[in-house]
């Protein structure tokens, strides 16, 4: 059940998490006019690329260090809002960097803030039959001021909880994974292990939860055991789910935007989508022909390859069998993140997060992201968390290479004892 589970749920991500509707209880810092997908202005559509060019990029990250005997499940959207957020804090090279990982270089300054506040309401509002919500989260250790614009930042446009916390407390990790467990319906119950390390002065999280039912359900007398080929050659039994799609909806040459069930395919895959709720988002199921690997499948992926199956015409696939799976993935992304072009902000001795603290140097010391799925004959249940952990660097090495001055003090009296000057630490004399 694994290969094919992995082709099934990390080519549905970009679906998922494109057309979505909002919890109840996540609120957005300012009136904005609620609008359809399909009313986005350009630099909204701009932030939609650009979520899907890092979601490329990032599925193929993970999926290149994974076990390629597991399933992987990840949210790229999720991953995006967390260091969307983070870049507030940063300058210099570790702010292009970030940047240029999450696609965002083209954006005006504020540009990206707007798109994400702008863009979460749309998507969050996109099918009332839906549950979908985004939420954010900035903690940080007491006694270090967090620079003013930062925190404005996350509350305007990200709708974050801003919380000064002692990390030293164990009763903080319990705070941060009760905030987890309550933004992911309680799929996600723990991102934060006591006791917290004692050089961490910050945590940026983001999480969203996703549970929508098939606007067509599977009827679960027709579930039947099968057998599913894994990656590694062996069969093992599952549960298949069975759908017959009428015929009077395969129309050849129709799109699929509107249909209760669509095929669709080409020289190197097969692919099924179906709606959700009231057709405002869908799975999109993809297996690959036999001669090519789900892993081969995933590597080669582009946004021109998903456009063309999303805009490819229907093909009559009268019925189908899929697997019901469930399963929780995780992984730490600092080797991911470094290999698309991040490095400054993990080292201590060049992250600029100046906009982040007051006269305190910070660099990531970890992003870890963790996603939970679902699939039964009812629909789908789904949740992810990113978790950005920023320790303490104070400002960075301090290099004594060029003349300097230097005393020697008894401490109590506070005596000087001797004073000098080096201008050159080879002379002897």
């Amino acid at each position: 059940m694994r290969k094919t589970c992995v082709t099934i749920v990390l080519l549905a991500v970009c679906s998922l998490l494109l057309h979505c509707s909002h919890k109840a209880d996540v609120v957005t810092s300012s009136p904005v006019v609620v609008r359809t997908p399909a009313q986005l202005n350009p630099t909204e559509k701009d932030m939609v690329e650009s979520v899907n060019r890092f979601s490329f990029k990032l599925i193929q990250a993970v999926n290149s260090e994974a076990d390629p005997n597991k399933n992987v499940f990840v949210s790229p959207l999720s991953v995006s809002y967390a260091l969307g957020m983070l870049r507030n804090g940063a300058g210099g090279a570790t702010k292009t960097e970030i940047d240029s990982v999450l696609e965002l270089s083209g954006f005006p300054a504020n540009g990206a803030n707007l798109a994400y506040q702008s863009l979460t309401t749309i998507l969050t509002g996109a099918d009332a039959a839906v549950t979908f919500s985004v939420a954010n989260s900035f903690w940080s250790q007491r006694g270090f001021e967090v620079q003013s614009g930062f925190v404005e930042v996350c509350r305007k446009y990200f709708d974050a909880r801003i919380e000064e916390v002692d990390f030293a407390d164990p009763q903080t990790a319990t705070d941060i994974n009760n905030w987890v467990r309550d933004n992911t319906g309680g799929l996600i119950e723990k991102m934060v292990e006591p006791p917290i390390p004692a050089d961490v002065i910050a945590m940026l999280l983001n999480a969203l939860y996703f549970k929508g039912g098939w606007t067509y359900p599977f009827d679960s007398a027709d579930t039947k055991p099968g057998l599913f080929r894994t990656s590694a050659g062996s069969n093992v039994t599952c549960d298949f789910m069975f759908k017959f799609m009428a015929s009077d909806s395969l129309a050849t040459g129709e799109k699929f935007a509107h249909s209760p069930a669509a095929g669709f395919a080409d020289s190197q895959v097969i692919g099924i989508t179906l709606p959700y709720g009231d057709h405002g988002f869908r799975m999109t199921l993809v297996l690959p022909r036999e001669s090519i690997s789900v892993d081969q499948l995933i590597g080669g992926l582009t946004q021109e390859t998903w456009d063309g199956w999303m805009q490819s015409s229907r093909v009559s696939k009268p019925w189908f069998k899929m697997p019901k799976f469930e399963f929780e993935f995780g992984m730490k992304l600092n080797d991911i993140l470094k290999s698309l072009g991040m490095n400054a902000a993990f080292d201590p001795n060049s992250a600029d997060f100046s906009n982040l603290f007051v006269n305190t140097g910070s660099c990531i010391s970890d992003v870890r992201h963790k996603a939970f799925v679902k699939v039964d004959e009812k629909g789908t249940e789904a949740a992810a968390v990113t978790i950005v952990t920023s320790v303490l660097t104070s400002f960075g090495p301090t290099i004594f290479d060029r003349p300097f001055f230097f005393v020697i003090h008894e401490v109590e009296s506070g005596a000087v004892l001797f004073m000098g000057k080096v201008v050159d630490p080879t002379l002897k004399g």
